[in-house]
């Protein structure tokens, strides 16, 4: 299946606010589109890139490599042109600022005729629209089979999610509302109180203390400890709830909720470096899963104050934890963060990562392997660039997938990852050339 419905699901979390009605401001669609695209002979459908719909005329749009798929067949031409049907009168919908997916051409030779993007499923973003152009509920199921026949996303799983908006939003909101309820549940008695009177006081001596003995105060991050492990003298079961409030949600790892996962995360990270080296190891040996991932996404968020053998000895033992998560961000980040300690000895986790269903999971796993060139990652290398080694058939993404509210840290590479140039074969066989230099 195609790097598509990552794309997809991150426009959830603004659907609900984009898609909303006002009532004031209707029109009515008078076959414009259908004009345009008439004698289309061809339709290209590719990922998103970083020219927004609408900021440039269509003539001045340069074609991307990103292409999902194309269609050049009369009759399937034919067939989406006249499934393509809107609702009239238009209810205008409100500003959105997601790029949409897909994002679908039409063609006629060589000559763009109409560049435009699916927005969250129910509606049609073009330049010649007032505004969003909502579909039929009959298009919209029929697009959303029509990608899912070319393996973009999962049919289902959409129609299921964009069949109407007032289940949309209740969907959304029983996800969050059972995501805080678990995050509840979990977090340990007195700990977010224990934090937040530690907050209160690095304040209070802020507030009450000269000038010139500012620097002898502790940092907020060190006094919140203290009253935390005041109120919580259990560290045998105060790191693994920690943990487990960390990996207890599908969710992408550089987003966290406050304040129980964001006040978890800074106390682990700012624990004494020996101590929270055996909670981790610890953490490995557990019988709970979530505590196990939470581990892991400690150890591969990379905090700056962990540096050296001990960190790379971490991802070691937590690597096959951290590549078996669900959402392919995490996966890169996995991969990526392995090939920044090429010390680390993981080669069974990157033989996995190098059939993984994800683009751009593929191509880190090849930038690993090169940077690593030992024996083993130089026949890995070798089976890739024979094509002895292809991808696994894309699992479907989880339902229960869990926003979260602050980026604690920033990973903004791995926001924007579009198709990568050539294939998997050629990508390996350049790591080959580079490493026999």
């Amino acid at each position: 299946m195609k790097p598509a419905c990552a794309t997809l699901m991150l426009c959830l979390a603004c659907a609900t606010t984009c898609l909303a009605d006002d009532p004031e401001k209707q029109w009515t669609y008078d076959g414009r589109f259908h004009k345009v695209i008439a004698d289309a002979d061809r339709i290209v459908v590719r990922e998103p890139f970083k020219i927004k719909i609408g900021e440039v005329e269509n003539e001045d749009i340069v074609e991307d490599g990103d292409t999902l798929f194309e269609v050049t067949k009369p009759s399937e031409v034919k067939e989406v042109y006249e499934q393509l049907q809107f609702q009239s009168p238009q209810k205008a919908l409100d500003s959105c600022l997601c790029d949409g997916y897909p994002w679908i051409e039409w063609y006629k030779g060589k000559e763009r005729r109409a560049f435009a993007s699916v927005q969250h499923g129910l509606a049609l973003r073009w330049d010649g629209f007032p505004g969003d152009a909502r579909f039929t509920k009959k298009s919209s199921d029929w697009i959303a089979n029509w990608l899912a026949r070319h393996e973009v996303f999962d049919a289902s799983a959409v129609v299921e999610l964009f069949a109407d908006q007032a289940e949309l939003k209740a969907a959304m909101d029983n996800m969050e509302k059972e995501a805080r309820q678990t995050l509840h549940k979990l977090t340990p008695s007195g700990f977010i109180e224990a934090a937040d009177k530690g907050a209160a006081e690095f304040q209070r001596q802020i507030k009450d203390a000269d000038p010139s003995m500012l620097s002898s105060i502790k940092s907020e991050g060190e006094i919140k400890a203290g009253y935390i492990r005041a109120a919580v003298r259990d560290k045998g079961t105060l790191f693994p709830a920690l943990f487990r409030l960390l990996g207890c949600l599908p969710m992408k790892w550089e987003v966290m909720y406050r304040p129980e996962q964001r006040e978890a995360y800074e106390f682990l990270i700012q624990a004494p470096q020996n101590e929270l080296g055996q909670a981790i190891q610890s953490a490995v040996r557990s019988n709970d899963l979530a505590v196990r991932q939470g581990a892991a996404r400690v150890a591969f968020l990379q905090p700056y104050t962990i540096i050296g053998d001990e960190l790379e000895k971490w991802m070691e033992m937590l690597a096959g934890t951290a590549y078996a998560d669900p959402l392919p961000e995490n996966r890169r980040l996995v991969v990526r963060c392995l090939a920044a300690h090429p010390k680390t000895r993981v080669i069974g986790v990157l033989e996995r990562a190098a059939e993984d269903p994800d683009d751009a999971v593929r191509r880190e796993t090849i930038e690993a392997l090169r940077v690593r060139g030992s024996p083993e990652s130089v026949e890995l290398l070798r089976r890739i660039a024979a094509g002895k080694i292809q991808p696994h058939k894309r699992p479907s993404r989880s339902k229960d997938y869990a926003q979260g509210v602050e980026r604690p840290i920033s990973i903004s590479e791995l926001r924007w990852n579009p198709k990568p140039d050539g294939t998997d074969q050629e990508a390996a066989s350049k790591a080959l050339q580079a490493i026999s230099r």
